[in-house]
């Protein structure tokens, strides 16, 4: 029967009494099972980093804001470091400032998982999706 529809005769049960086979198309088949342990794999929510400066201009600035809600709605963390260069280190309230304003807009997509910290010369918060911990 499996000769005259073109198709190949898979046994599923060896053991079975009678053995059960069935008629597939067994290229088909593999493919199928293929795609269905690639679904199974899940992504590992990658760290994008953006970078600016206390300096940064309102329109540079939403646009890291935007490709950041990108990133957060794919289900990926978002760091934004603040890099002091020079006397802007004697001046750290701009920075948090800056950190501020990207923590508020995003707000509805993410949450903060602490205050803006500073490291020597860099000011950086780390914001993860809104449905993750």
């Amino acid at each position: 029967m499996a000769k005259d529809l073109g198709l190949d005769l898979i046994e599923v049960s060896r053991g079975a009494t009678p053995p059960v086979c069935k008629l597939v198309d067994y290229n088909k088949f593999l493919f199928e099972q293929k795609s269905k342990l690639k679904k199974t794999k899940t992504k590992k929510a990658e760290l994008k980093e953006f970078r600016l400066t206390p300096r940064i201009g309102e329109e540079d600035l939403n646009v890291r804001i935007r490709r950041g809600k990108e990133f957060l709605m794919s289900g990926n963390m978002v760091k934004y470091t603040v890099k002091f260069k020079g006397r802007e280190a004697s001046y750290p309230e701009q920075g948090v400032l800056k950190l501020k304003i990207i923590e508020s807009e995003l707000s509805e997509v993410a949450k903060s998982d602490a205050e803006p910290k500073m490291m020597g010369k860099l000011m950086s918060i780390t914001l993860i999706p809104a449905g993750k911990k």
